[in-house]
């Protein structure tokens, strides 16, 4: 059972990480479209 909890956060990390460095670049950029 262990091991198959570790397998799905394994694979679900990778897509969360994503998502989070996503969701900060659009915040960047949409800070950045608006301070000009």
């Amino acid at each position: 059972m262990t091991t198959v909890k570790t397998e799905k956060w394994q694979n679900f990390l990778p897509s969360y990480l994503n998502f989070v460095v996503l969701f900060e670049f659009i915040l960047l950029v949409d800070l950045d479209y608006f301070h000009k």
